[in-house]
């Protein structure tokens, strides 16, 4: 796919790891970025928020709380006229901006010290702050956090106070009447349902695998909820999707696992919706064949018990000297690593390529590929580099004179 646009931004001129997390189209051809960027004399980390026209930048806000901060995301905010994007540096951060980025409101809570935001919703009933909050007691509670449209503080709901389990959130949604909260910790994986009004749960379900439930679904004919994620790491070496649906009581009533149909790890569960075609469960994810990571899909029906329908992975479609229909320069794997990784990279026509590896200054460290003749298709190149320092380094393409050009950043540790 070609792009019609390109812009690219940069907050201190110094190309200084500046990052954008997320984008929100509007209806009128601009969008807004929200991201990072890196102070070049602390190193620390800044909220960024951007908007474009199809001209190019037209507006931009930044946030500095004093600490290193991070993004989650953001929200349109009834009828895209107000912006919300949380950030955190040891307490939860919620900004709010109009259209034109003034902001109109920040807000921090923080209960005992450490407190991180993990996901956020808004509707024109208030927006809805969760992640995990450090207790009186040094435990970490799944905390949910609701401000009025107007910034004033509603509610606060906590999973646990002095429990001995460090909980975190993962995910949130609502409908008309309630907020749906997912959270992990040690012994299993929760699902909490609030009143939007008053903050009291209406009530919690649980399943014994420690799931990082990202996504939920909320069954508006028979009450019923699926959330779906991928397990964590407290009791296995890796991985795997985990789709599990609850009644409206709060009762599991089915849950399936699945690592790739046992061609490697799978994790992030990015995306989930119904198919109204075949009422089915669509789930979109990445998971890691032969040490590369690619997209996959899965559809799981949705007929009393889950029953995998397809697997799709681009692995498949996409080996060594395959067609390609763009040009791409893949993240390396392992990363970090010490001291050999493996970078593969499309080609949308023949022609010549080179890649090599800077280090942060600019210095050409060694050359992978030189200025060599390479057919149309996917590549993959080993990159080996004993001797060197831990630290950032840069693995660079160029194709075709100049066509198409990209950079990774790459890690060495020792």
């Amino acid at each position: 796919m070609d792009s019609t646009i390109e812009r690219r931004y940069d907050y201190s001129g110094l190309h200084y790891d500046d990052d954008a997390v997320s984008v929100i189209p509007t209806q009128n051809d601009t969008f807004f970025v929200a991201g990072l960027h890196r102070d070049s004399a602390t190193a620390a980390n800044h909220f960024t928020l951007l908007k474009y026209s199809p001209d190019g930048l037209v507006g931009e806000a930044s946030y500095n709380s004093g600490g290193s901060d991070d993004v989650v995301g953001m929200v349109m905010y009834i009828a895209g006229t107000s912006i919300i994007a949380p950030s955190y540096s040891a307490a939860y951060t919620t900004l709010k901006f109009d259209n034109q980025l003034r902001r109109q409101w920040v807000r921090n809570y923080q209960h005992a010290g450490y407190d991180e935001v993990t996901a956020l919703f808004a509707d024109a009933s208030g927006v809805y702050v969760t992640g995990r909050s450090a207790a009186t007691c040094g435990d970490l509670d799944a905390s949910t956090v609701k401000y009025s449209p107007g910034g004033t503080q509603a509610w606060i709901a906590r999973s646990f106070e002095c429990l001995s389990n460090q909980v975190s959130a993962a995910g949130i949604t609502s409908d008309r009447d309630y907020v749906y909260v997912t959270a992990y910790h040690a012994n299993g994986s929760e699902f909490y349902k609030y009143d939007k009004a008053s903050g009291n749960i209406h009530l919690k379900a649980q399943s014994a695998i420690q799931s990082y439930w990202n996504t939920i679904r909320i069954e508006d004919r028979t009450g019923g909820m699926y959330v779906a994620g991928h397990r964590v790491y407290y009791d296995v070496p890796y991985n795997a999707w985990h789709l599990a649906k609850f009644d409206s009581s709060g009762a599991l009533s089915s849950e399936v696992l699945f690592d790739g149909s046992g061609r490697g790890n799978a994790n992030t569960m990015a995306k989930m919706k119904a198919s109204n075609a075949d009422s089915s469960l669509v789930m979109v994810g990445s998971t890691t064949v032969n040490t590369q990571q690619d997209m996959m899909i899965v559809k799981y029906g949705v007929g009393g018990t889950f029953t995998i329908d397809g697997v799709y992975s681009g692995h498949e479609l996409a080996g060594p000297n395959s067609l390609s229909s763009e040009y791409r320069l893949d993240q390396n794997y392992p990363n970090p690593f010490n001291p050999t990784t493996s970078v593969r990279f499309s080609l949308r026509e023949a022609g010549t390529v080179s890649l090599k590896v800077f280090d942060l200054l600019g210095r050409e460290i060694k050359t992978i590929v030189d200025n060599r003749h390479l057919e149309a298709g996917v590549h993959e190149a080993t990159i080996d580099l004993p001797g060197l320092a831990s630290g950032i380094y840069f693995c660079t393409i160029s194709a075709n004179q100049g066509k198409f050009s990209a950079a990774r950043k790459m890690v060495i540790t020792k």
